[in-house]
């Protein structure tokens, strides 16, 4: 399918480079949004582990206060 200027060979080098380019830039941009939402899901992990510290450090200072309170340390 040839033309004698070549032109056909060209558009269609053309268009697999194009496809070729645009896979990458898919691949790449997926890897990037996997990425980000591995990040999102850590941080959301991380905030209720503070979460979780904040409340338990809460609760023994309460306890210690009461301990102090009971036996007038």
């Amino acid at each position: 399918m040839e033309k004698s200027d070549g032109k056909v060979v060209v558009d269609v080098y053309a268009n697999h480079e194009e496809d070729c380019f645009e896979n990458s830039l898919l691949k790449i941009l997926g890897g990037i949004d996997n990425n980000l939402r591995t990040l999102i899901d850590e941080i959301r992990e991380d905030k209720e582990m503070k979460r979780e510290a904040r409340s338990t450090i809460d609760e023994l200072q309460s306890r210690m206060e009461n301990f102090k309170n009971n036996y007038q340390i």
